[in-house]
């Protein structure tokens, strides 16, 4: 039980002392109207638990940090009246077992007046992407 308390003591102070605000990426400037823009994201999972594992009766300890998912994205300004965005999704599996790496957004963003943006691709919106998995047929 001690070292329950304490790894999640851990987690707490390691939680806390994470930026949440961490910016991973590099902006590539070309001229005064175009740049590209490269970003990576990537959320860990910490369990810790105490729980009857194996069905002999007995508690197990059982502690695990991985990778739950990562994302990768690029945006490219050609000039004020035009940009592009991408952006994946690289997460575990259903199943346990390896990676799935799906686009979650990929349009391009026409500006014909400050009042007129039109955009065309795939935009997911924040809203909808933690349940959007596709389905099986």
């Amino acid at each position: 039980m001690r070292k329950l308390l304490y790894a999640s003591v851990l987690v707490v102070l390691a939680s806390t002392l994470i930026t949440p605000a961490a910016f991973a990426g590099a902006k590539i400037k070309i001229n005064d109207e175009s740049s590209i823009d490269l970003g990576f994201r990537i959320q860990f999972l910490a369990i810790s638990t105490q729980r009857d594992l194996d069905g002999d009766g007995e508690w197990d300890n059982f502690q695990d940090l991985k990778d739950r998912r990562a994302r990768f994205r690029l945006k490219g300004v050609i000039n004020k009246w035009a940009e592009g965005f991408l952006q994946t999704d690289i997460s575990s599996a259903s199943g346990g077992s390896g990676r799935d790496m799906r686009v979650i957004d990929a349009f391009i963003n026409l500006k014909a007046h400050k009042w007129a943006q039109f955009y065309t691709g795939i935009n997911m919106v924040p809203s909808s992407r933690q349940t959007s998995r596709p389905r099986a047929r």
